[in-house]
C-alpha cells in the first residue's frame, strides 16, 4: 500500500489546529540568550543584556537539552528559538539539532547577521518550520541607524541570500518606526521578489529594565492612521461590565496556548510579565497551568479609564505593557487609549 506523503510543513499546520481546538498547550518560546549581534534602539532588551552582562547566568547545552526532553514530555511539539540571537551562541546547532530529533517543529527568530555559508547547509540538512529574520531597511546607512552596529547590514544581507540559495523556508519582518516609515514598500517588494512572506508591525515597547527609549521612535496614532487606515469606521464592540462585577486584566488568554523560558530557566507566561515564574520542574505543564489559570483569573481592583472603556477589548493596551511603561498593572496608556479611538475595529497588526 502506498502511503500519501504530507509535507512538513502542512502536516504542522494541521496538527497546530487540532491541538488549540482543544485549548491545550502547543507552543513554548524558548530564549536562548539576550545576546545578540545589534543593538536595535526599538528592541525590548536592555543594551548592556544585548552586549552579554547576564551571560553567566545563562543555561548550558546539557541543560537546555533536559528542558527540551521536558517539553517533548509535556507533549508541546512547537518551539521556538529566540533571543537576542540564538545564532550568537556556539552550541546554538547543537541544541537545535537535539530539538529536531526530538520531532519537534522548530522556527528560529534571528537578524540572519550571523548566519555562515556552513550554518545555510546545515539547516538544509535538518530543516526548521520556517526562520523569520528582521530586515528593517534596504539602506544601510538607515539600517545601521536602527542596529546602531556598523558593517550590520552587510551581513544580515548576506544571511538572507544564504537563505535563498539554500532554499530554507524563511519569512522577512519589518519593525515600522519614524526612522523606516518610508521605506516599508521598498522591503516588501524585496520579499516579494524573493518570494517570501513578507510581515509588518508597528508595535514598539518599553525595556524589560522600565526605559522608555524605545517609544520614541514609535509612530504616532495619527499617522498610524494615515498612512494604513482609511476607514472611518467606529464601532465600540467591548461589552458593559455589570454594576459590582470587575473586568478581567488579561484579555489575551494568557498562557493557554503557548509558554516562554527565559535565558536562566524560568518559566513564563509571557515574554513582558516576568514578575510571574516558575522554574522548569518535572511537572513543568501542571505547574504551569496553575500560573496562567491565577493569570487569566486576574481582575482590576480599582476604577481606572481601562475598566470601564467601551473599546478595551479592541485596544492592544496590556497590563504587562502597562507595567513596562507606566509602572503600574492598571495604569491606562494615552498612546493607546488615542489609537485605539482612531482605529476603532481595526487590526493593530498589518501583512501584506
Amino acid at each position: 500500500m502506498r502511503v500519501k506523503e504530507i509535507p512538513y510543513k502542512e502536516e504542522s499546520i494541521s496538527l497546530h489546529d487540532k491541538i488549540w481546538q482543544k485549548g491545550k498547550v502547543a507552543q513554548c518560546q524558548i530564549e536562548l540568550t539576550f545576546r545578540c549581534s545589534h543593538r536595535c534602539n526599538y528592541c525590548y532588551i536592555p543594551p548592556l543584556l544585548l552586549e552579554g552582562k547576564e551571560k553567566g547566568k545563562e543555561l548550558n547545552t546539557e541543560k537546555w537539552k533536559k528542558i527540551i526532553d521536558k517539553i517533548v514530555a509535556s507533549g508541546v511539539q512547537w518551539i521556538s528559538f529566540t533571543g537576542g540571537d540564538p545564532f550568537i551562541r556556539e552550541d546554538f546547532l547543537e541544541i537545535y539539532l537535539h530539538a529536531k530529533k526530538k520531532g519537534l517543529f522548530v522556527n528560529i527568530l534571528t537578524n540572519a547577521g550571523n548566519i555562515n555559508k556552513a550554518t545555510a547547509e546545515f539547516l538544509k540538512l535538518y530543516r526548521p518550520f520556517n526562520i523569520e529574520v528582521t530586515l528593517n531597511s534596504l539602506k544601510e546607512d538607515t539600517f545601521e541607524k536602527i542596529t546602531r552596529v556598523k558593517g550590520s547590514f552587510k551581513k544580515t544581507m548576506q544571511g538572507i541570500f544564504l537563505l535563498k540559495e539554500f532554499s530554507l523556508p524563511f519569512k522577512i519582518k519589518f519593525k515600522v518606526l519614524t526612522l523606516n516609515l518610508k521605506e516599508l514598500e521598498a522591503v516588501g517588494n524585496f520579499s516579494r521578489e524573493l518570494k517570501v512572506p513578507f510581515n509588518f508591525n508597528f508595535q514598539v515597547y518599553p525595556r524589560l529594565d522600565g526605559s522608555t527609549a524605545p517609544l520614541k521612535y514609535r509612530l504616532t496614532p495619527e499617522a498610524i492612521k494615515k498612512e494604513f487606515f482609511q476607514n472611518d469606521e467606529y464601532s465600540p464592540s467591548s461589552p458593559r461590565i455589570p454594576a459590582g462585577e470587575k473586568r478581567k486584566l488579561f484579555k489575551c488568554g494568557i498562557g493557554t496556548w503557548s509558554f516562554s523560558i527565559s535565558p536562566e530557566g524560568k518559566v513564563m507566561a509571557c515574554p513582558f510579565l516576568r514578575e510571574y515564574t516558575i522554574p522548569c520542574w518535572e511537572n513543568l505543564l501542571q505547574e504551569f497551568k496553575i500560573l496562567s489559570h491565577t493569570l487569566r483569573e486576574k481582575k482590576f481592583t480599582r476604577d481606572t479609564p481601562c475598566s470601564r472603556c467601551s473599546l478595551f477589548y479592541i485596544c492592544s493596551w496590556c497590563p504587562a505593557i502597562a507595567f513596562l511603561e507606566t509602572g503600574e498593572y492598571q495604569k491606562n496608556i494615552p498612546y493607546y487609549c488615542k489609537l485605539t479611538k482612531l482605529l476603532g475595529k481595526q487590526r493593530i497588526e498589518c501583512e501584506a
